[in-house]
């Protein structure tokens, strides 16, 4: 129920895509199947050889049928009597005036004869069945062979002509990624709020809390684990993302006693907020980009890539369009999520900062209402020693060391650094042109008739336009604050 209810919150609103046909990989494997049993009919029907084939197995057919006939007089009525032998059930069979007779005198002169000239007929019938059987295996090994040539060609130009197309929509896909987040969030917010209050106390209040803790802490240890416990909760539900995000945020503040943990928790919820958020943001943004970006562009391109290679769709037949859908909706994908995440979590963090002082707010309340006797550590004094204070880092000697907000410290490193990403401006160097290459280490961007630009040393472009303050992103370094002894 809570999934469906978050589905309907999240995607319900933004259903406004036609409903159009589309085609799986599965569905276009059997209309190729079908296409390609139909080219092998044609390609049948039309050799003159194999008709050729058959009409004299149909005359021979005949012959069997109507059989070899001989009449001979009755020495009793007198008479003369029409003896045959005649194709019966597909075996030989004895017939007198009209009339079968399954037991007659095998040595009889009579049907020595005939059966000499019937089978002669059969032995005709069969081997000419042989040459229609190896004439039809030959001309479908052929026929399919060069079907699916032609299909794999054919997909080849239609995978080139979807990739151009969707080349020239990269800007249109970044607006609307960066156009559904501003709207989502704010869904997520009002959704995410009582379910991560309600998440939170349930674990402070509960005596499996040390138990859980301790199996998150294990799963800490390990950094595919942890990995796959996210990817997996925001895959099956919502819910499960929230009720993860409290563990992890209770297991954060294990270790602190007092004001200080309490003061943990109102820092990490907010972390913790934003980080759900855009994990719940990206899952409904994901489905969505399906049904509104990624199908209908699919249906146009695979339009546009339709007329494009219209000249090469002969002997494709009906799996023409399917193939180019396809073609399409994969380039579509592809497109897609190679901008996903790079345009999606930095416009996400802007927007959060529109947001985070409200969220801030909200669980500074919550926490101010957490019973004292909840703020304490489990553990002992290995676990609940002398602490810094929350987000600050712990050398071995019990000194307290900080970074700026989005700076991590470097372990490793003497003196301590801090090391963090960062968005910089594109430098220009001079005009340029297509197909002529920039100076050593720049790129060339093609508005104002074309321009050249360069990253600050150390420095990569990114997906945002050249005159934006984050074309560039790299790393940086600045020295790590000490601020006093462990208490």
């Amino acid at each position: 129920m809570i999934t469906l209810a978050v589905l309907s919150l999240f995607v319900l609103p933004t259903l406004q895509a036609e409903a159009r046909p589309k085609y799986t990989q599965q569905q276009l494997q059997q209309i190729i199947k079908r296409a390609r049993a139909q080219a092998v009919r044609k390609a049948l029907n039309k050799n003159k050889r194999l008709n050729d084939y058959q009409r004299r197995k149909k005359a021979l057919l005949a012959k069997l049928r109507k059989g070899k006939c001989k009449k001979k007089k009755n020495i009793i009525t007198k008479k003369y009597d029409n003896h045959c032998i005649k194709l019966r059930k597909g075996k030989e069979a004895v017939y007198i005036n009209g009339k079968y007779k399954p037991v007659l005198s095998a040595g009889h002169v009579v049907y020595k004869g005939l059966q000499k000239a019937f089978r002669k007929l059969g032995k005709e019938f069969k081997k000419l069945g042989k040459n229609i059987d190896k004439l039809t295996a030959k001309i479908k090994q052929k026929t399919s062979k060069d079907y699916m040539n032609k299909i794999k060609a054919f997909k080849k130009k239609a995978e080139a002509e979807a990739k151009k197309f969707f080349k020239g929509k990269r800007g249109v896909i970044i607006k609307k990624i960066a156009m559904l987040a501003k709207k989502k969030i704010m869904a997520a917010k009002k959704f995410m709020k009582p379910k991560m209050k309600k998440k939170l106390l349930k674990i402070l209040k509960t005596k499996k809390s040390a138990k859980a803790v301790k199996r998150l802490m294990y799963v800490e240890k390990t950094a595919a684990g942890m990995g796959k416990a996210i990817a997996k909760a925001a895959a099956f539900a919502a819910a499960r993302i929230v009720g993860f995000a409290a563990l992890k945020v209770t297991y954060n503040c294990w270790r602190y006693n007092g004001e200080k943990k309490r003061s943990c928790f109102q820092k990490e919820l907010t972390v913790g907020t934003r980080e759900v958020l855009f994990r719940l943001t990206a899952t409904f943004i994901a489905i969505i980009l399906d049904m509104t970006v990624i199908e209908p562009l699919s249906h146009t391109a695979a339009s546009s890539v339709s007329a494009a290679l219209a000249a090469a769709t002969a002997g494709i037949g009906a799996a023409a369009y399917p193939i180019v859908y396809v073609s399409c909706s994969v380039s579509g994908n592809l497109s897609v999520w190679a901008v996903f995440s790079q345009v999606l979590k930095p416009e996400y963090n802007k927007l959060f900062g529109t947001v985070r002082a409200d969220v801030n707010k909200f669980f500074g309340q919550l926490v101010r209402n957490v019973p004292k006797n909840l703020l304490r550590c489990w553990g002992g004094a290995k676990v609940c020693g002398a602490k810094c204070a929350h987000g600050q880092y712990q050398d071995k000697k019990n000194q307290c060391w900080s970074c700026p907000n989005g700076y991590k410290i470097k372990k490793k490193r003497n003196p301590l650094v801090c090391r963090g990403k960062v968005d910089v401006k594109a430098k220009y160097l001079s005009k340029g042109k297509l197909f002529k290459k920039c100076p050593q280490g720049g790129f060339f961007d093609p508005r104002k008739g074309g321009q050249c630009w360069k990253c600050p040393r150390g420095f990569k472009r990114t997906v945002y336009p050249v005159h934006k303050n984050s074309a560039c992103r790299g790393w940086k370094e600045v020295k790590a604050k000490r601020r006093g002894r462990a208490s």
